[in-house]
């Protein structure tokens, strides 16, 4: 691959059909004015189809529930299971536009709570597929870093979007973020980031069931003692 262009066609034409996940932490990165939430997400859908991302796309936002409640259209239509809440667009509900999961702490348990469900999520389905996170500042965020690694280490894609002045981190994989100002609205702009990886191997190419378990279900393991350490504190 050569320059950064390339390497956004690469993944787009590798990861074309695949499956998006979109983790959306709504408290850092929240509805603008004048939009509602369903309206959100399908901008947000409508940004990655013209990034050439054309799988089916499932939306989970995590945060306080005002921040998706009170800006729901009037023909929106909730359902709670299991402490989530999919929010559907209309009586059609063959798939919800976001699943919510309301949480009360702040922004590092938010964070842990995404990344506890990313690599469920990845063990669970068991084919490469596209991340994206959609958060705040994560420059301090070490378990970001290594959560992140090591969904591109078991082959996956992984997209970043953030607010244009948050920091990010240098060693998550990709050099360009999507702008949450932008992409909210349906806009699709990115900006440079410097990126170090720790390894420069592109990990999309492995293969291996094996080996995919191995890495995805090792990190859990460690992203569970450590939170959980971490509360008892």
């Amino acid at each position: 691959m050569g320059d950064d262009d390339d390497r956004e066609t690469y993944y787009a034409k590798r990861f074309k059909d695949a499956e998006t996940n979109v983790f959306w932490d709504v408290n850092d990165c929240g509805i603008p004015d004048g939009y509602k939430a369903v309206g959100v997400s399908n901008n947000i859908r409508s940004v990655l189809t013209e990034m050439n991302y054309l799988g089916p796309v499932t939306i989970y936002a995590y945060g306080d529930r005002k921040q998706i409640v009170d800006n729901l259209e009037p023909t929106a239509i909730e359902k709670t299971q299991d402490e989530k809440t999919s929010i559907y667009a209309d009586g059609d509900q063959k798939s919800p536009a976001i699943v919510f999961n309301h949480t009360t702490g702040d922004r590092t348990e938010r964070l842990e709570l995404i990344l506890l469900d990313m690599f469920v999520q990845a063990i669970e389905n068991r084919s490469r597929a596209n991340f994206m996170l959609i958060a705040g500042d994560i420059s301090q965020n070490f378990e970001v870093s290594f959560g992140m690694n090591r969904l591109h280490m078991a082959g996956n894609n992984i997209l970043l979007a953030q607010p244009e002045d948050e920091p990010s981190l240098e060693t998550l994989p990709g050099d360009t973020n999507s702008v949450w100002e932008s992409l909210s609205i349906g806009e699709s702009r990115r900006i440079k980031r410097r990126y170090k990886p720790s390894n420069p191997r592109d990990y999309t190419c492995l293969g291996g069931k094996r080996y995919y378990g191995f890495l995805l279900v090792g990190a859990l393991v460690v992203f569970t003692f450590t939170f959980a350490s971490r509360r008892r504190i």
